[in-house]
């Protein structure tokens, strides 16, 4: 857990030091693209931490637009990933360990849906399986988190541009011996 955080936290202060806070550079341009970054599980103590080892500063200090939300679970005091996920994704809280769905079951969008019908290309990247919670949030409809094979199947039901994530089995060595890898080209 420590060394997901802090590899989050890296990441964050690498990808932080390409946002220009030049005001000369970006003069006049309009912002056509959102990328979502989340360090999972990563909180304010968490950023905090970095910036002491790193001698008081991050690059992640020059984003210009940054937020937090609660995201705790409907049911719970104390979320998952799921349950997080999906209200970053959706904008509704749900019960720990359901994907994409509300308190109900019912199915909710996520962000990524939206952009697709608007035609907006799309992707996912995780350094965990990409069919794990917090990414399945953002392309999948399931009651249960460990519904792997399930989430997988979900990606076949999207427009998704690219994907890259972990999982693989997820996709190939299925228990109904279906090889999604094959389809998902095929589309």
């Amino acid at each position: 857990k420590i060394f997901t955080s802090l590899s989050v936290v890296l990441a964050i202060i690498f990808l932080g030091s390409f946002v220009s806070d030049n005001d000369e550079i970006n003069k006049g341009k309009t912002k056509k693209n959102v990328i979502l970054l989340i360090g999972d599980g990563m909180g304010l103590t968490h950023l905090y931490a970095g910036m002491t080892a790193n001698h008081g500063k991050l690059s992640i200090e020059r984003i210009t637009h940054m937020g937090a939300q609660k995201t705790y679970s409907a049911n719970n005091y104390t979320t998952d990933s799921a349950a997080s996920g999906t209200a970053m994704a959706t904008g509704t809280k749900t019960n720990n360990g359901v994907v994409g769905m509300d308190t109900s079951g019912a199915v909710v969008n996520s962000i990524l849906e939206y952009a697709e019908e608007n035609d907006f290309a799309t992707g996912l990247i995780s350094t965990s399986a990409i069919t794990h919670a917090t990414p399945a949030s953002f392309i999948s409809h399931v009651p249960n988190r460990g519904l792997y094979e399930d989430i997988a199947a979900d990606f076949l039901k999207t427009d998704i541009d690219v994907f890259i994530g972990g999982g693989a089995n997820h996709f190939m060595n299925r228990s109904d011996s279906v090889n999604l890898v094959d389809k998902l080209k095929d589309n």
